[in-house]
């Protein structure tokens, strides 16, 4: 569903929770996350939105052959106030089959992380623990040994 309006009514019927997915969708999410290029940006800002719990990075790709803005969805329009206008950190996987929001066909979604920048850097190699939450339920993710 592509639109440039902010009709919630309709796009909200156009969304999952990730309880509602098969195996192969979940296989797919996998497979962009290994595959698909990331999305990295440090200490970027917006005040945009498609809708009240998403945020749109607009001009977000500067040579990209197909897309120029990132819309990133959040779980509550609470969570996009902590990170909307102020200077955050972008690192996720991101598609445009089925993105629903911005412009059609020039706007990415984002799988991944918004975190506010705090300029910490790692030098070294380092597997950090994920906190995920998977419908508002902490799902405890391994490291991987090795």
């Amino acid at each position: 569903v592509y639109s440039d309006s902010k009709n919630e009514t309709i796009k909200e019927k156009n969304l999952h929770k990730k309880s509602e997915l098969s195996t192969i969708t979940l296989n797919n999410l996998r497979h962009i996350y290994f595959s698909n290029e990331k999305g990295i940006s440090e200490k970027i800002m917006t005040e945009d939105q498609f809708l009240d719990y998403t945020l749109l990075f607009k001009s977000f790709f500067i040579s990209h052959s197909q897309y120029n803005d990132l819309l990133v969805q959040f779980d509550s329009k609470e969570t996009v106030n902590k990170f909307k206008g102020k200077q955050v950190d972008l690192y996720g996987s991101y598609y445009g089959f089925q993105c629903s929001g911005g412009k059609p066909n020039k706007t990415a979604c984002m799988y991944g992380g918004v975190t506010q920048h705090e300029n910490n850097q790692l030098y070294d190699t380092k597997k950090i623990p994920i906190n995920l939450w998977i419908d508002s339920i902490r799902t405890v993710v391994p490291l991987e040994e090795g």
